[in-house]
């Protein structure tokens, strides 16, 4: 439908020749009329790398749509393993965590991480503070002035 909608377009502002475009949208209607009159299951679809001719080697149009949900699903679950990583309950120190040493056997993954960025994190200092207070000013322009006048109340 919006292939039509696009040469039907195309033919009104005289993009493409309208005698052409009609002869494409004939020849559409021909293919969707042949589409619609095969068999219930679907026109058959050679599969890559078989001969056009050999009628044992094509699929069904509902074993292709099952096939492609086989593969969505399958790369779906593929990119779900990617992000979700298990915790590891083991003796053994996960990658990220590899250069600390385990002191309890059941001290998780995630505490080692987290114990690690906080001995890698620096002491608070006078420029810590000035850096807070520009960020403060780029996001509230107006804040430090209104912090100054409730301190004047």
């Amino acid at each position: 439908m919006s292939t039509l909608q696009i040469l039907d377009n195309w033919r009104n502002k005289r993009i493409i020749d309208p005698q052409i475009v009609d002869e494409i949208i004939t020849s559409l209607d021909g293919r969707k009329a042949s589409v619609q009159n095969d068999a219930p299951g679907g026109p058959e679809i050679p599969h890559a790398g078989a001969p056009a001719n050999d009628p044992s080697s094509t699929f069904s149009r509902n074993e292709v749509f099952r096939r492609i949900e086989e593969d969505r699903e399958r790369h779906k679950r593929l990119r779900e393993r990617r992000w979700v990583q298990p915790i590891s309950y083991s003796n053994q120190p996960s990658q990220v965590a590899s250069l600390i040493p385990l002191g309890d056997s059941n001290e998780l993954a995630i505490d080692i991480e987290f114990d690690n960025e906080w001995e890698t994190t620096s002491d608070w200092n006078e420029d810590d503070d000035e850096a807070i207070a520009e960020e403060n000013n780029l996001c509230y322009p107006n804040f430090s002035d209104r912090m100054k006048l409730r301190k004047l109340q």
